[in-house]
Formats: structure tokens, sequence, C-alpha cells
């Protein structure tokens, strides 16, 4: 009879009902218990693995926090860049193709040189990829320490990491 059922056996029915909404006490209830367990393990098991494998599938591990600059920099700290153009001053001339322009400016600054946005005194080395230009010749005469260089000067020092000497990539007349 229902009245004889243990106190295990109606906590097991009380939560079979509260987690299926199921009551299914009859006379084989007191047969179908250990079946009864065994069900409502299995369905927590199965929500709990479906919860737990919702964790799994985060490729943060749950946090997404950002390191702070202070944790950045106590593992990796930014290495110093050379200062290969240490002391030098550059003038881009005329036109370049693609983004050769930035990539330019990139290099010379991370290398520690000046770029200057006007001829002046102060420069030592004109970048230019079109070839020799008539307006040269009158900045030598303003500048008698001019340099005319193409552009694979900056990228060599790039590639190999050291001041090379800029007289084989001279602009020439």
């Amino acid at each position: 009879s229902k009245s004889g059922i243990s106190g295990t056996t109606s906590m097991i029915y009380l939560k079979h009902f509260v987690f299926t909404g199921e009551d299914e006490r009859d006379d084989e209830s007191e047969v179908d218990t250990e079946d009864e367990l065994q069900r409502v393990e299995s369905r927590k098991k199965k929500a709990a693995g479906e919860e737990s494998s919702v964790k799994e599938e985060d490729p943060y591990g749950g946090s997404t926090d950002e390191n702070t600059d202070a944790e950045a920099e106590e593992d990796h700290p930014i290495p110093e860049l050379p200062d290969f153009l240490k002391g030098k001053h550059f003038f881009l001339y005329g036109t370049f193709p693609n983004n050769e322009r930035r990539l330019l400016l990139r290099y010379i600054v991370a290398f520690n040189g000046v770029i200057e946005d006007y001829m002046s005194e102060k420069v030592q080395f004109v970048v230019t990829s079109e070839g020799w230009h008539e307006s040269f010749e009158d900045a030598l005469m303003e500048n008698c320490n001019l340099n005319f260089v193409k552009p694979a000067w900056i990228y060599a020092i790039n590639e190999r990491q050291k001041m090379l000497p800029y007289q084989p990539y001279t602009v020439v007349p």
C-alpha cells in the first residue's frame, strides 16, 4: 500500500514527481524503486553533462578579462628597437607605389631616424623611387651633404637588421 512506503522511497517518488511532473505511484511502485532511482540519476547526470559541455565549448575558459598593461609587461617585455638611423634626417621625395611611403616612414621612425616634412638644411638623405630629378641639382647647390637614395637601402637595413652603407643604393643623374 501507499502508506507502507518507506521514507527513502517516498523521497524518491517526491523527487521524481518534482523532476518529471509524473505521479507513477501504484502497487508495483516498490518493485520499480531501483529502476526509478536509475532513471532519475541518469536524468541528473545528463542535465549536468549538458551544463559541462557548454563550459567545455568556452574558448576563454570562462574568463574574458584582458591582461592589464602591468601583466603584459611582466610576461613579455617589449624589446628595444635598434637605432640604426639615429641622428639621420630623411625627406621622402615624389610618389611611391602602393603602401611604400607608409612602410618607409615606419622603418625610418622605428630605427630612430627623423622624417622632415620639407627640404631643409637638416635633411641628409632624400629617399626617392622615381630616379634622378632636375631639382636634385639645385638641392645639392643649397646643401652639399645631401645623399639621394633608393628605398631599397631602408628595406635592406630592415632585412639584415644592421646599418649598411648607402652608396650602393645611391640615385645618380
